[in-house]
């Protein structure tokens, strides 16, 4: 078995910390508020589930060797008598026997115990999904890309899966068309689908606390925003109701005080439950992608509640130097400590390119990165690994 090690840059905490302290910039935000911002929401026609998958030890593949592109995992607590828990992912595929791998849909893989050994993540269940009207044959030249999936505890032994992901039309060319949730029960059946035009991607969701009657859940991506003739991406933060209805739509897009008119385009790549009631999220501002000798891209977290209301939100970064610009991208993120909502670890990549307005931009390094910060949201350590 081949192992690979991971080099950190900075052999001691002090020298690592002395570097953030130079590198790290806290800048403004600007939150729109707690408004839907245009959104429109449509209810496609109601899907239905088809079983698919043919699986062989830990390899998922189907009977022409089409090769599934996994997204994300949850974890799933043991049923009822059972001690170990369980696991679910979520995958994009093209489905065959309708769709004639012309679109792309989401697959939710269902996987037994990690125990016993020679039966560890035995296969459970896969399914996919159709349109209804898409069961005679005639595909409805939809995509949907999942990019997560969730575990949801309704109570009273009521549970299921939440997905989120991005819409696309088109069978050829395609264009956005928004971002969707899904909504299933614990066997992977369809139980609310929605898709979210005014919002260009959603990657992250989690459920909020409640019971059925209560419980919602937010989700975190991509808004598409028009200035003028010109359209920029700002970082979405979407907060539904339990039938998927929206509550309400913020963004934010990142600033750089230097440069009051920048070309800015910001994501959210990740959202966790934080503290009791609050939610903590992570992804990427940049600015002036087109210019090499100002462009820049910062790591972008935020607070916020389920009302939309922004309780922080940084900027952590280093600027472009005199040679070389530096870009850093959040793109996952968990509670210091549990449920205490007393700070973050968030991982990501950071990348450095020799600054050249007439060269190919070759990265002097690309490397991973862990970081923390506290309950204050201020820089703890921050390690490089290459």
């Amino acid at each position: 078995r081949t192992r690979t090690y991971l080099v950190p840059t900075f052999t001691r905490k002090s020298s690592a910390t002395q570097f953030l302290s130079q590198m790290i910039n806290l800048r403004g935000l600007i939150v729109s508020g707690a408004s839907l911002l245009s959104l429109v929401v449509t209810a496609p026609t109601a899907f239905v589930s088809a079983q698919f998958v043919q699986d062989h030890q830990h390899t998922y593949f189907d009977p022409i060797e089409y090769h599934f592109s996994s997204q994300a995992l949850t974890v799933v607590p043991p049923p009822e008598g059972g001690e170990l828990n369980e696991y679910a992912f979520v995958a994009n595929m093209k489905p065959q026997d309708i769709l004639d791998r012309q679109f792309t849909r989401p697959l939710i893989v269902k996987l037994k115990p990690n125990m016993p050994a020679d039966k560890a993540f035995d296969f459970n269940w896969g399914k996919t999904y159709y349109f209804a009207d898409e069961m005679g044959g005639s595909a409805t030249q939809t995509h949907l890309y999942a990019r997560d999936i969730h575990h949801v505890d309704f109570g009273d032994g009521n549970a299921g899966y939440i997905i989120c992901g991005k819409v696309t039309n088109g069978k050829v060319l395609q264009t956005d068309a928004g971002s969707f949730l899904l909504l299933t029960d614990l066997d992977g059946n369809s139980k609310k689908f929605m898709v979210y035009s005014g919002v260009k991607e959603l990657n992250s969701v989690v459920p909020t606390k409640g019971d059925m009657n209560s419980q919602g859940f937010v989700a975190v991506g991509t808004h598409t925003k028009q200035q003028g003739k010109r359209e920029y991406d700002t970082a979405a933060y979407l907060s539904v109701n339990i039938d998927l209805s929206p509550r309400c739509l913020s963004v934010t897009a990142g600033k750089w005080p230097d440069t009051a008119h920048s070309r800015t385009s910001s994501t959210f790549k990740k959202i966790i439950q934080y503290g009791q009631d609050d939610f903590a999220m992570v992804g990427h501002s940049s600015k002036d992608l087109t210019r090499c000798n100002t462009k820049d891209t910062d790591i972008l977290v935020s607070i916020k509640d389920g009302s939309c209301d922004t309780i922080a939100g940084y900027h952590y970064g280093q600027g472009t130097s005199s040679d070389a610009y530096n870009e850093e991208f959040g793109m996952s993120l968990g509670e210091y400590k549990l449920g205490s909502g007393k700070g973050l670890v968030i991982t990501g990549r950071v990348k450095q390119t020799k600054l050249s307005c007439t060269d190919s931009f070759n990265p002097t390094y690309e490397d991973g990165f862990i970081m923390r910060l506290n309950n204050a949201l201020n820089l703890k350590y921050f390690q490089r690994f290459d």
